[in-house]
């Protein structure tokens, strides 16, 4: 009897001692956002055009704004519109070999291409759809952090594209053993200053995450500052071909296509890497 008093006894004690949760920090339910994100961005070669062509990291930008709302605490969908922009250069130097191909007499043949000093120089303006979950604890009372993954379509606006350098082609038959070079007439050229059929595909897919903290600078206004990054998960070549030279089979205009005239247009790929910080404000209209 005993017993059983005591123990009414401590947990009365034990439900007379707890305290009701008290909320600390005051949190955005929904609201606005607005952001921007200077940083560097660099093209990812792939496949045989890579041994000639490469991309150094280059300035880009993001500016943004959109909408933001709780889904669960500490959970947010974002969801907005913005632009992004950046100039790079593609630069060729060096030889290549092609698999066997025919000419426009139907031979098989192997041609070599040398490309002197090639420069591709493109500067892409994008519409942008970013959504994304947002993980963390941004409110208006204190230090919070936030960490944040979505998936971002952009949409080719406008493009401007410039192209310089030469290159040399030849060609081999090995059933005569004979090198051809230098004949114009039958496609080969030396020094032969670069055309250029370089665009870019209208849609582009990117992953982008991102991560920071987050400061109250009112009881409406977050600031944010943080890194983030973008991972393209489609090439921007538009992989177009065009054969204006009446010398050459349709064979062989693609592979100088993507060996001089447009490497962007391979078919394993060139997919755009940027990174760079981001900052921005949360503009709340409801919180809790």
């Amino acid at each position: 009897m005993d017993k059983e008093k005591r123990n009414k006894t401590d947990q009365n004690e034990e439900t007379s001692t707890k305290q009701p949760v008290v909320r600390n920090t005051i949190e955005p339910v929904w609201g606005f956002y607005t952001e921007g994100s200077p940083g560097l961005i660099q093209i990812k070669t792939k496949g045989a055009t890579s041994d000639i062509w490469e991309s150094d990291a280059n300035l880009a930008y993001t500016i943004g704004a959109g909408y933001f709302q709780e889904i669960a605490p500490m959970l947010k969908l974002k969801a907005g519109l913005g632009l992004s922009g950046y100039e790079t250069t593609l630069t060729g130097r060096g030889e290549t070999v092609s698999q066997p191909l025919v000419d426009i007499d139907n031979d098989s043949y192997i041609e070599s291409i040398n490309v002197q000093n090639g420069e591709h120089t493109i500067n892409p303006i994008y519409l942008n759809i970013p959504a994304s979950v947002e993980y963390g604890t941004v409110n208006i009372s204190q230090l919070g952090y936030y960490v944040d993954i979505g998936f971002e379509y952009s949409y080719l606006l406008n493009e401007n594209n410039t192209t310089s350098g030469t290159y040399t082609t030849s060609g081999y038959y090995p059933q005569w053993g004979v090198k051809l070079e230098n004949i114009p007439e039958l496609g080969f050229y030396s020094d032969r200053e670069m055309d250029t059929e370089l665009n870019l595909k209208k849609s582009l897919y990117s992953i982008r995450a991102g991560a920071g903290i987050s400061v109250p600078i009112s009881g409406v206004l977050i600031f944010k500052v943080g890194i983030a990054g973008y991972k393209g998960l489609n090439s921007i070549g538009s992989g177009k071909n065009t054969n204006n030279d009446n010398t050459i089979s349709q064979q062989t205009s693609k592979f100088r296509t993507n060996n001089a005239y447009n490497p962007l247009s391979s078919s394993k790929g060139n997919k755009p890497f940027r990174f760079g910080i981001e900052f921005g404000l949360y503009i709340c209209k409801q919180v809790k």
